[in-house]
């Protein structure tokens, strides 16, 4: 399986002022594209911080980047790429070309500070923003792809999805159910994730997440994942799970139920 590396960058990230809702929207996207998210790391504005994310992301089969891209001074992505890769940083005139349509298109002039947008690592391809205004960029280093994406979560979320049938790796299927269990206690549950997974021989694993604490209303939500080369036999493997933990949560004891739970538009 392909591996990558997330890495979120900005100041604000740290100081605790923003939540990092951008790491969870690229992980899952990489993760049904057939990828192993390895880590998430997070670094200030800083460009030895992001020089030593990207050399442990750079050891990858693929790096994403979030944040940094923006016009004020400590948008530094650009150059810390460009510095980490030993290019040097210019325009491209293809992001050059998108920034024109975009303040055309909203009535605001092209000063010196929307130039900076433009200011990419040489060789780098730029990413159409359907959204807003700064491109991503798309580059790489060795055998690692590295995508950069702006960090506002709406401009971010657009290009990554904008790019997902690049993204996606052939010839392999990592597909995903989720489920909610009310009334379950995940302590109560644990024996019962372990029993399947080790009766499906490591096809599948099973995530139990909490709703609640234990004590009041509790739940559990189960998240499922198969991977493999096969749709069918992937789907297959799910099919069985959900099966088996029907049967082991509905005995006399505790008469439990799995509900499926709707997320990103494909039923659990």
């Amino acid at each position: 399986m392909r591996e990558a590396v997330v890495i979120s960058i900005g100041n604000e990230l740290l100081n605790g002022f923003t939540i990092n809702s951008n790491l969870r929207i690229i992980s899952k996207e990489l993760t049904l594209a057939g990828y192993k998210v390895r880590r998430g790391l997070v670094v200030r504005d800083d460009t030895s911080e992001i020089a030593w994310a990207l050399g442990i992301g750079t050891e990858h089969d693929l790096v994403v980047t979030t944040g940094g891209l923006g016009p004020t001074f400590d948008d530094i992505t650009s150059r810390s790429l460009a510095e980490f890769l030993g290019v040097p940083l210019e325009e491209n005139s293809e992001a050059r070309g998108y920034l024109d349509d975009w303040y055309r298109k909203i009535g605001l002039p092209f000063t010196q500070e929307r130039l900076k947008m433009a200011m990419m690592p040489r060789g780098s391809e730029a990413l159409r923003n359907p959204v807003g205004a700064a491109p991503g960029i798309l580059t790489r280093f060795n055998d690692c792809t590295i995508i950069s994406l702006p960090g506002v979560p709406a401009e971010n979320d657009g290009i990554i999805h904008s790019i997902r049938s690049r993204l996606t790796v052939r010839g392999w299927v990592n597909l995903e159910r989720v489920y909610s269990v009310p009334g379950a206690l995940e302590s109560k549950l644990a024996d019962v994730v372990n029993r399947t997974m080790k009766q499906m021989d490591g096809k599948v694993y099973i995530k139990s997440h909490p709703m609640n604490s234990e004590s009041g209303n509790p739940g559990v939500i189960l998240q499922i994942t198969a991977s493999g080369s096969d749709r069918n036999t992937v789907e297959g493997d799910l099919v069985r799970t959900v099966e088996l933990l029907r049967k082991l949560l509905n005995n006399k004891e505790t008469k439990l139920d799995l509900f499926p739970i709707v997320e990103d538009g494909e039923p659990g």
